[in-house]
């Protein structure tokens, strides 16, 4: 289990979600691993968080945190992103396969209930009504509930393909910035962030996704 160490600027709310363990896991789906992270007891009621694109399990840490201590919580990294394998090609299908063998892998009560965010929200959908009896509901952030539009899902892809290489994690946080950019930023949530999004590779470090 890794935590930044530079978090002597951050809020007493903070320090205390980033101070509750969680474990480490993967499981197999179609052939690639798919790595999340858990926290809480197993046995409870069961919340799973799905990241938004070019994102991953630890987007969410400090905020799965605050719920472990009445769910058994769990956050995916969906698949060519985060500590998961990587497939040769990707679909709404298989992440939503990924979504639903995380619920039923994670030691929770019965159905989860499923938090998404951005492309997460779409994923957290189509789960549901591909698995609706994985899940005993769902929450979708900052997702617009249209059909994606396949011309800027290839623009948004182009963007994060062949990731530059960096010398050292220094340098390399110093250039992360969100996607689109945000008006508002924390820089211990962006330290965090920026962190666990990192590598390490021949020659430095580069981004998971």
């Amino acid at each position: 289990m890794e935590k930044e160490t530079e978090i002597n600027d951050a809020p007493a709310w903070y320090r205390k979600a980033m101070d509750v363990p969680y474990d480490d896991h993967m499981v197999n789906v179609e052939g690639v691993d798919i790595h999340y992270l858990t926290w809480g007891e197993t046995g409870r009621p069961g919340l799973v968080f799905v990241h938004g694109g070019a994102a991953h399990a630890h987007w969410w840490t400090h905020v799965a945190s605050q719920f472990a201590e009445i769910y058994r919580v769990a956050a995916l990294d969906l698949s060519g992103h985060g500590d998961s394998g990587r497939r040769e090609s990707y679909s709404l299908n298989q992440w939503c396969d990924e979504v639903a063998a995380v619920a039923s892998d994670a030691g929770m009560e019965g159905p989860p209930i499923v938090v998404g965010h951005s492309m997460g929200g779409y994923v957290t959908l189509a789960t549901a009504a591909n698995h609706p009896d994985k899940l005993a509901g769902a929450i979708i952030l900052d997702s617009a509930v249209t059909a994606p539009d396949p011309e800027m899902q290839v623009k948004r892809r182009s963007q994060f393909a062949n990731p530059k290489v960096h010398p050292d994690f220094p340098t390399a946080m110093a250039r992360f910035r969100p996607v689109p950019e945000q008006e508002n930023t924390e820089p211990f949530l962006m330290r965090h962030i920026a962190r666990m999004s990192l590598t390490e590779v021949e020659g430095g470090v580069t981004w998971k996704f």
